[in-house]
């Protein structure tokens, strides 16, 4: 029997774990809302009935699941782009102003290590790096292009690594390795125990994105990396030699994620920006297994039950999918869906026809995605409760019928 690496482990556990949730085969009924002050595109964490997810607000949240009542608040001085990781007793972010360690139980502040600057590279740029324990210890990426490595009982730096650009992309691990992307364009392999470069691998970049940037977070398995750029390629790269096994180009649009199969197998799903699509593809090959069309494009990573798919999508509706089909069964709609679909939507849901008029800039479609309750993260789901947060700042809560 082949060697799983502790992080592949760790993830194929939690995907099993959760393959044994009972599908929302019918569409949830909201059990609760929750306001922040400001916007939310970091994914919410449950663990033991709470919810913990930060704010551009400044606020990092713990929230009761059943209830929706706030536990407690912990501010700190920049944006929270970043998900909790949680290690014990202890909960890591990122933030604006740096790195935070906080105790769960109570939301007050263990430690601190403060980077070089944390800002966003482009209206564009959602999300900070989330940290990762593996082997005992975490890592994390900054604005200031490094890869930080501590102990995480005493915020001790252990070792870090400078790449030629920001580095918000979540990490993949194997066979001793840490894989990250950078907003340089380059994927680099580095040896989890001295922090030595193993290899790194340029994308080709593109007219519009000549750096081809690294913005999405790698996905380890099937002794391959297989990461997205801004150059509109997802690449699947040897992991051992960092040499192309093979490239598929999505025009016009970004691979967003590369979620891993349920089962331990070759079958991977892959979210898109503008082509709109979520693709069932076979790992090995790169070839489509079935492909689904969504109505706006997706930033976050596949859910899995039993046998559904749920994912959030940046224009505000929350899809149900099935897994062997990838048929939608259910989709919901969120309040500020309902209420401003007709500023930027035709009834079937496609953009308006004057949406170039209405869409000019950039943070225009950050508008229209706030207006609409855009999700830009991943649900967390249990037993009885999936958890959605918006671009609005607010967190759903979905109860199953």
């Amino acid at each position: 029997m082949k060697r799983v690496s502790i992080a592949i482990a760790f993830t194929l556990l939690t995907i099993n774990a959760l393959c044994q949730i009972p599908d929302f085969t019918l569409l949830p009924q909201l059990a609760w809302k929750f306001k922040a002050m400001n916007d939310f595109v970091a994914s919410p964490v449950i663990e033991n009935d709470i919810v913990y997810i930060g704010s551009i607000d400044s606020n990092m949240y713990a929230i009761n699941l059943t209830s929706g009542k706030m536990i407690w608040k912990f501010k700190t001085a920049g944006q929270i782009r970043s998900t909790v990781c949680i290690n014990g007793n202890d909960l890591f972010f990122m933030s604006g102003d740096g790195l935070y360690s906080l105790d769960k139980t109570k939301g007050k502040q263990l430690k601190k290590y403060k980077t070089g600057g944390e800002k966003q590279y482009d209206v564009y740029d959602y999300h900070q790096c989330s940290p990762v324990i593996y082997n005992g210890k975490l890592y994390v990426g900054s604005s200031d292009s490094n890869i930080y490595v501590f102990n995480p009982a005493t915020l001790e730096l252990l070792w870090k690594y400078k790449t030629n650009g920001m580095v918000h992309a979540a990490f993949a691990f194997g066979k001793g390795k840490l894989f990250a992307g950078s907003f340089d364009g380059n994927l680099y392999a580095i040896n989890t125990d001295n922090g030595q470069l193993v290899w790194k691998f340029k994308s080709l970049g593109h007219d519009f994105f000549p750096k081809g940037e690294l913005q999405f977070p790698p996905t380890y398995a099937n002794g391959r990396v297989y990461t997205g750029g801004r150059d509109y390629n997802l690449y699947a790269i040897d992991a051992e030699k960092g040499i192309v096994h093979w490239t598929r180009a999505y025009p016009g649009g970004w691979v967003t994620d590369i979620s891993l199969s349920p089962r331990t197998d070759s079958v991977l799903l892959v979210t898109t920006s503008d082509p709109l699509v979520l693709v069932c593809m076979d790992g090995i090959y790169g070839s489509d297994i079935w492909e689904t069309k969504l109505k706006s494009e997706v930033f976050g990573k596949c859910v899995y039950s039993q046998s559904k798919i749920y994912v959030g999508t940046a224009l505000g509706k929350l899809d149900c999918i099935d897994r062997r089909t990838g048929r939608i069964e259910w989709a919901y709609a969120n309040e500020s869906y309902t209420a401003n679909q007709s500023q930027y939507l035709k009834a079937d849901e496609t953009l308006r026809d004057d949406i170039d008029k209405i869409l000019k800039t950039g943070d225009d479609y950050i508008t229209m995605s706030e207006k609409l309750g855009g999700i830009f993260n991943t649900v967390a789901i249990t037993n009885d409760y999936l958890v959605s947060s918006i671009t609005n700042g607010t967190l759903y809560c979905l109860k199953r019928i």
